[in-house]
Formats: structure tokens, C-alpha cells, sequence
């Protein structure tokens, strides 16, 4: 049911280990194709840049968070704040050359990383980009900018990867990364509004998320699936059922179908037949395709609590 974003130059692909490990549903969070390894670059940017006020969370929009780790533990984050309005900048109306010198001022940054230009036009409001590179190399340092703060104007991860995954996949947070041992520490978990959260900087990066080519995925931060929906009729253990009864309360008919399949998708139905209000004689199983009527939504009679003790 959460949206995910990876942050980070390798894809995530996750199992949900099943009865069949052959018939496993499999999920993928792609890679951050804007970086490397090493480096990670900004989407164009149009000077003067403004980098005052609040981001939708209410984060100083002056403030670039990095999150980096360093050997021997590549899973130790540590978060560093870059203040882009701290070195003598015209933060209303900063340059590329202005922002780049707010990075490599601060001493935090610069014990790691180096930030450099990259112009793209000149004249009057000349274009470019800013580039992000760490001084070690990738096999000593993992490291990923936050989505908020000046991430929302600078959008260093602007082609990171987004999808929705199951609810389980939230093992593999960095959140969660000495949760659960064989978490992989790959992913973000955002929080859409819609879903019990607050983070409209969250709702931009679904809303925005685009492919590697920069295609729109067509992500809605408002529409958020149900984990069964996500696994799209694929799975054979998590079974829905649609039984109807005859006029004697006994069963007459079940459809049958994967969870997360929909109308279209080949289901079981089976039919009952009766002897009057008896046992059935016959039992029957028969190929069937689903319509929007035989879809069911998940919903439970409630459970009765046990009398504290």
C-alpha cells in the first residue's frame, strides 16, 4: 500500500516468498537515474534561484539535508545540514556559483563531498546544474539527499525511483534498516496525506515521480492501493471469494479469484446443486471470467475483545 522511492544507484527487487518460491510475486523500486555511484546532480535549474522561506512541511528551504555512511558500516547513516544562506549569498536571488560556494563552505559537506557547476546557457538568466560528488569512492561511502528543505526547488532526485509496493517491502527502509536483518536498506518510505500522513513534500515526489527518460508514471499521492490490489491476480495463496446464497441460506455459487485481479481475469466458479434444503448432490468447478460484479472488497465482522483481566 506505501509509496517508496529509491534514493540510491541500484534497483530494489523484492519477493513476497509464497508457497511456490517459482510463483513468488516479485517488485521493483528502480534505481536513481539521475547519479552514479558517486554523484548526484540537480535537475536544470534557471538563475536566480530563490532559496528562502518554507518548503510545504515547513522545512527552511535554505537547507539541503545529505544523509551519507562511510566503511566499515555502510548502513550508519548521518545526516548533515548544508545552510545555502550561510556564506554571504543573496538567498532571494542566488547564482549556481553562489550555491555551489554555500556547499563547499560548509565543513561538514566538504569533508566528503565537492559541489561544482555545470553550466548549461548564459545571458541574462543563464541555466545549468549543480553537481554533487563525494571524495571517496563508492566502495567506501553510500550516501542520499532528503526530499526536503532545498531538495524541493534543487530536486537532486527528481528521477529517483518511485513505486508502490505492499507493506511489507517497508523492511527494506532505511528507517528500518536494524529492524529486521535481512532489510537491504534501500528505500523511503513517503508518506502520502491521503494514507494518515502530513508530508505534502511527500505528495509532490508521488505526484511528480517520473521514469529514467522522464515520463510521467501517472501516480496519484490521492490513490492509494490496497496490498491486495498490488498483487494484480498473481498470487495463488491470498484467494477472494464472492458466494451468493439460495433462498434457504444455504451456498449456491462461489466465484473464486485471485486477490488483486479484476474484471476479465479467469476465475473458479462453483456451483451447488440441492436435493430441496439438503446436502448438495453435486458439486461442480468450472472455468470463469470475472466481471465487476463478482469483485469483493476485503471487510471482516468485528472482532469481540476478551474481558480485561
Amino acid at each position: 500500500m506505501p509509496f517508496f522511492q529509491n534514493p540510491f544507484f541500484q534497483d530494489f527487487r523484492g519477493n513476497l516468498v509464497l508457497g511456490d518460491r517459482q510463483l513468488s510475486p516479485s517488485f521493483v523500486c528502480p534505481l536513481h537515474a539521475q547519479r552514479g555511484n558517486t554523484e548526484v546532480i540537480s535537475v536544470e535549474l534557471t538563475t536566480p534561484v530563490d532559496v528562502t522561506g518554507a518548503d510545504g512541511d515547513g522545512n527552511n528551504i535554505k537547507d539541503l539535508v545529505i544523509n551519507y555512511a562511510i566503511d566499515p558500516n555502510l548502513r550508519d547513516f548521518t545526516a548533515i545540514t548544508v545552510d545555502l544562506a550561510a556564506e554571504a549569498i543573496v538567498p532571494a536571488a542566488a547564482t549556481l556559483l553562489e550555491l555551489v560556494a554555500g556547499f563547499n563552505e560548509s565543513d561538514a559537506f566538504s569533508a566528503f563531498f565537492e559541489a561544482t557547476q555545470q553550466i548549461t546557457t548564459t545571458g541574462a538568466n543563464p541555466t545549468g546544474r549543480i553537481l554533487i560528488r563525494s571524495k571517496l569512492s563508492a566502495e567506501r561511502i553510500k550516501f542520499y539527499v532528503s526530499n526536503t528543505g532545498a531538495e524541493t526547488v534543487l530536486q537532486f532526485n527528481a528521477r529517483a525511483g518511485v513505486a508502490e509496493l505492499p507493506t511489507y517491502f517497508a523492511r527494506h527502509t532505511v528507517a528500518n534498516r536494524y529492524t529486521y536483518n535481512d532489510s537491504v536498506a534501500l528505500l523511503i518510505q513517503l508518506d502520502p496525506s491521503n494514507a494518515g500522513g502530513a508530508s505534502a513534500v511527500d505528495d509532490d515526489v508521488i505526484d511528480n515521480a517520473v521514469n529514467g527518460k522522464g515520463d510521467s508514471l501517472g501516480y496519484d499521492s490521492s490513490t492509494v492501493q490496497e496490498d491486495y490490489e498490488l498483487l494484480s491476480g498473481r498470487s495463488g495463496i491470498f484467494m477472494f471469494q464472492n458466494i451468493c446464497l439460495d433462498g434457504d441460506g444455504n451456498i449456491a455459487q462461489i466465484i473464486e479469484y485471485h486477490a488483486g485481479a479484476v474484471a476479465g481475469d479467469l476465475a473458479r466458479k462453483i456451483c451447488y446443486l440441492r436435493d430441496g434444503n439438503t446436502n448438495p448432490i453435486q458439486i461442480t468447478e468450472e472455468p470463469y471470467t470475472l466481471t465487476a460484479d463478482d469483485l469483493v472488497t476485503p471487510d471482516c465482522t468485528d472482532c469481540e475483545e476478551d474481558d480485561p483481566q
